[in-house]
């Protein structure tokens, strides 16, 4: 899938659900290079801790990879 695909697939719901799981806590999930395959594209998913996330998801029969980063933290309020 291109960039833009994967785009349109994290404005569904269902998408961030099949990545996270029941996780509730801060995160934040885009679309980036594939650091594996630097000419395919795949989802960058920030969370505080990147142990237990899945390395790919199947989403329309087509295996797609996260890119999990850790060290997330939320933005806080200036005030």
């Amino acid at each position: 899938m291109d960039a833009s695909e994967l785009a349109a697939l994290l404005k569904r719901s269902e998408t961030h659900r099949l990545i996270l799981g029941d996780y509730e806590g801060p995160y934040a999930l885009g679309v980036g290079r594939d650091p594996d395959n630097p000419s395919g594209y795949g989802f960058v998913l920030k969370v505080p801790h990147e142990e237990g996330w899945p390395r790919f998801v199947t989403i329309q029969g087509q295996r797609i990879p996260v890119n999990v980063q850790g060290g997330f933290q939320p933005v806080k309020p200036l005030r």
